[in-house]
């Protein structure tokens, strides 16, 4: 494809309408077609790109994107990236929303919870699979394992992820000081 923009664009908007089940359920497959099919950004990159977009405001996959196109192409490919990210979800919003107005004294509301009890069911199986790969690649000795023991008991207490996040920080390097 000769204009790299399009073709951000069209790999974002493919992965977007791939990704039922929000931004978490797409991490799957943004690193698929991130680091193994295309080799844009590495396993390392991905990651940091994971915990900047759970630290920065919006939807996870959306930062991801936009910060995959600012490395491919700077600031007009994060645009492009971005668009791609969004596009189908505002097309396909809007479609439903018009759908639902128009027909919801016909839709039946039991079946509509049965079929969003199961993808939500599927999305579990698909968070669990990248949070494995998190795992794996993030916990690599005994700092990182504190670390990580550290934010999943303060996540589960309730602390919010951006403070976690920079108190893992400031742990990282408290913990790692000695070979700095």
């Amino acid at each position: 494809m000769k204009n790299k923009y399009l073709e951000l664009f069209l790999l974002f908007a493919k992965i977007s309408l791939s990704g039922i089940g929000g931004g978490y359920a797409m991490l799957p497959i943004l690193k698929y077609e991130l680091t193994e099919k295309r080799g844009w950004v590495t396993e390392d990159e991905m990651q940091d790109y994971y915990a900047a977009g759970q630290c920065t405001p919006g939807i996870i996959a959306v930062n991801v994107s936009t910060f995959v196109g600012i490395k491919r192409l700077g600031i007009a490919g994060g645009i492009a990236a971005t668009l791609g990210m969004v596009a189908p979800s505002l097309v396909f919003m809007s479609a439903v929303a018009g759908i639902f107005s128009f027909a919801s004294d016909f839709l039946a509301v039991k079946t509509a919870q049965y079929v969003l009890m199961g993808i939500r069911t599927a999305v579990v199986a698909y968070v669990s699979f990248i949070v494995w790969e998190f795992v794996r690649g993030g916990v690599v000795n005994a700092a990182t394992f504190v670390i990580f023991m550290f934010a999943a008991v303060s996540a589960f207490f309730g602390v919010t992820p951006p403070v976690i996040v920079i108190l893992a920080g400031a742990a990282g390097v408290a913990l790692n000081k000695k070979k700095m």
